[in-house]
């Protein structure tokens, strides 16, 4: 389910790439994924891919990636509330994550801010 809102996300990734990214970061106990259902339709309405990365600056939980359902308007906030609670119960104090489109919702609803920009090169 939730490598089928790739597309979304506006990644160059296949499906088939996230999976095996997935799997390999969940057995090395790297990638907690969160998923919101709907029981009685049996419908996924939003997931948050969480990755702790270890940097310069310490550790912190990495959004891979977020979707929500467009007719669930609190449901992102739940899953950044859980996100924050799991960093918690880490000993997590930073949650960082790229955004391929809507940075100032992402300020303006979650409280995010810009921090750093993130720079790539194809080689």
């Amino acid at each position: 389910m939730v490598c089928n809102r790739l597309k979304e996300a506006k990644w160059n990734i296949s499906e088939g790439e996230f999976l095996k990214y997935l799997l390999a970061n969940i057995q090395g106990h790297r990638t907690i994924v969160l998923v919101a259902l709907d029981s009685a339709k049996q419908k996924m309405e939003g997931c948050i891919v969480l990755t702790t990365i270890n940097s310069l600056e310490g550790i912190f939980l990495w959004i891979d990636f977020c979707w929500v359902d467009k007719h669930k308007d609190n449901l992102g906030k739940e899953l950044l509330e859980a996100t924050e609670k799991i960093a918690k119960e880490l000993g997590i104090t930073r949650i960082a994550g790229r955004v391929t489109r809507g940075l100032e919702g992402a300020e303006r609803k979650y409280g995010f801010k810009e921090d750093y920009r993130v720079i790539a090169k194809e080689v």
